[in-house]
């Protein structure tokens, strides 16, 4: 690295000062071998670039920020920094999900607390809307995570004659900090949903209990399982098995997995045992992530019901970091 200016935070913010930063010389980092990308002085640390060698007072752009740069000011910006979310509908789409796609979505704790972006998004109004389908009675939500999927199952099906019964899985410290009582899940245990925990070791003669007893009531129920869903060996009986044996066919389940987490044999089993009527699938633009199941149930002629992606943040992220920052997702069927 050169000794030349650094990235000055003002080409960050874009406008008229960025233009003017952009137009400085650029003979000092040429001379010290930075390929002839323009410098600017760095005056404070950019939260843009998120990289601590920007702590340094003097240093030179990288040819990569300098076309990230550039995009904002040109109409290429609309796909290197996407600003806006997008839904497409196959033509067959059925007209009821078709509409409550096409209405604002509405969450049960709108009036209480301020929306975000990870349980306000398109894909959450998507777990919702299939939720709300008449023939959807069982849902399966593979990780229960922050709970934004399961709960936007729950209040989907909630109106209906018969609300759904909601199955997720987590690791039971994950499970612990979920159901904090100051948390969303359990503000709406008894007013949205009825929760049953099922946190014994080994999980499944509960679970097994549980199952067998009559489904949802009055309001739709969620079971929260205090398990990772690691299947060491497929012939070993899991809760996998006991969900699908008692369950068998699943309306719907919903893959919000990340790239460190692997479950081809999991996901065999679901997709044979438990014999998905739909599949909801995100992640799909990251590396590893569900991409893969995509791509396996495309290859056995499932078809995709509507797709579409979403920003998780308003503001354009560091670039190294921004193509996380967009998600795609799509909803499958099996074949006919």
């Amino acid at each position: 690295m050169g000794h030349g200016l650094g990235c000055d935070s003002a080409v960050l913010r874009g406008g008229q000062a960025a233009k003017d930063a952009r137009s400085a010389p650029a003979a000092d980092c040429t001379e010290h071998g930075a390929s002839g990308w323009r410098s600017h002085r760095a005056r404070e640390q950019s939260r843009m670039l998120g990289s601590s060698i920007f702590l340094r007072e003097d240093v030179c752009c990288s040819a990569f920020v300098e076309v990230a740069l550039q995009s904002e000011d040109t109409e290429d910006v609309a796909t290197r920094f996407p600003r806006y979310s997008t839904v497409d509908l196959a033509p067959d789409t059925p007209e009821r999900l078709r509409r409550c796609m096409e209405s604002p979505y509405e969450t049960p704790w709108a009036e209480e607390q301020p929306a975000d972006y990870l349980c306000t998004n398109n894909f959450i109004q998507a777990t919702a809307c299939v939720a709300g389908l008449p023939d959807v009675q069982v849902i399966f939500d593979i990780f229960l995570g922050g709970g934004c999927t399961s709960m936007a199952a729950a209040h989907g099906s909630a109106g209906k004659v018969l609300p759904a019964e909601v199955f997720s899985f987590d690791l039971p410290e994950k499970l612990a900090k979920s159901l904090a009582p100051t948390g969303r899940l359990a503000q709406g245990d008894g007013t949205w949903w009825d929760i049953t925990v099922v946190n014994e070791t080994p999980p499944q003669p509960k679970l097994q209990e549980v199952l067998l007893r009559p489904g949802a009531g009055r309001m739709p129920r969620l079971v929260l399982v205090a398990d990772y869903l690691e299947v060491v060996a497929t012939a070993s009986w899991n809760t996998l098995d006991v969900l699908c044996q008692h369950r068998q066919s699943l309306d719907f389940v919903v893959v919000d997995s990340s790239a460190n987490v692997l479950f081809e044999k999991e996901w065999l089993i679901i997709e044979t045992l438990c014999r998905p009527k739909r599949v909801l699938l995100t992640n799909l633009n990251l590396p590893s992530a569900s991409s893969w199941i995509w791509h396996r149930l495309t290859r056995l002629n499932w078809q995709e019901i509507m797709w579409g992606h979403y920003l998780l943040d308003g503001d354009v992220w560091p670039p190294h970091s921004e193509m996380r920052r967009l998600r795609s997702w799509s909803l499958l069927s099996p074949p006919r």
